[in-house]
């Protein structure tokens, strides 16, 4: 799904390079940062990393924390997934209601055979509280995991649908990140995309990818100004969008 406009599977030992690159769009982003702390604390799991960044509201310390999703932090990740990609997840979990809709996507969160899984998921926390998600594959396993959904909605007798495709076999793919709406505007969208990047390049590949709706201007030069280009138009449900590209 694209990265909708609410602006798997360790992280590769943290460089000065990424640091800088990374504050480089913070800063840029937050009008109110007095600073950036150069620090950057790498934990014991490889899987997590630390940032601290210092901001003009009094002494208040910012400590944002990037892990791979885990089951149970369906309850946070799960309805911001639904605000990203909105009326597509009545169509992948068959589901009318908002209340059944959710419960079905808990459900597909907690799976590990479909794009939304756990599994392809990362999560930015603060104080164990998500404020961030990032929904992150390849076009490989994209075919085999909405194969694995088609049949879970045959099972469950839900309406039968076509899932567009909407990565090359190529590329690894930007389904999916949104902020919860507390915590933006402090470049959180920015860090989950900037971790996509590194974490593409750790994994091997050449190509990281994303749609934009094509009247999204502001997204559209954000995701330029970080490196990405504009390859060929993209249809998905059937509303157009430019599919973007980043190469290494």
């Amino acid at each position: 799904m694209p990265w909708h406009n609410c602006v798997r599977n360790r992280l590769c030992a943290c460089t000065k390079n990424f640091f800088q690159r990374v504050f480089g769009h913070l800063l840029k982003e937050v009008n109110d940062a007095v600073r950036i702390s150069p620090f950057i604390q790498k934990l014991e799991s490889s899987s997590i990393f630390v940032i601290l960044a210092y901001r003009k509201v009094g002494i208040l310390t910012m400590s944002i924390t990037i892990r791979q999703a885990q089951p149970q932090d369906a309850h946070a990740a799960v309805p911001l997934i639904i605000d990203a990609i909105g009326e597509i997840a009545n169509r992948i979990t068959g589901e009318q209601t908002a209340k059944a809709v959710e419960q079905e996507l808990t459900v597909l969160f907690k799976r590990e055979d479909n794009r939304h899984s756990y599994l392809n998921t990362f999560v930015a926390v603060e104080n164990e509280q998500v404020l961030g998600i990032l929904v992150y594959y390849n076009g490989v396993e994209a075919i085999h995991m909405d194969e694995n959904l088609v049949k879970w909605l045959e099972q469950k007798n839900a309406p039968s649908i076509i899932i567009d495709k909407e990565a090359h076999e190529d590329e690894y793919y930007i389904d999916t990140i949104c902020v919860a709406p507390a915590a933006r505007g402090k470049g959180i969208g920015t860090l989950l995309l900037q971790f996509a990047i590194e974490e593409t390049q750790k994994r091997g590949y050449t190509k990281l990818s994303l749609n934009v709706e094509t009247q999204k201007e502001d997204a559209r030069r954000l995701y330029e100004r970080m490196g990405f280009v504009i390859t060929e138009p993209w249809s998905i449900i059937d509303e157009p969008f430019h599919h973007m590209v980043k190469q290494f």
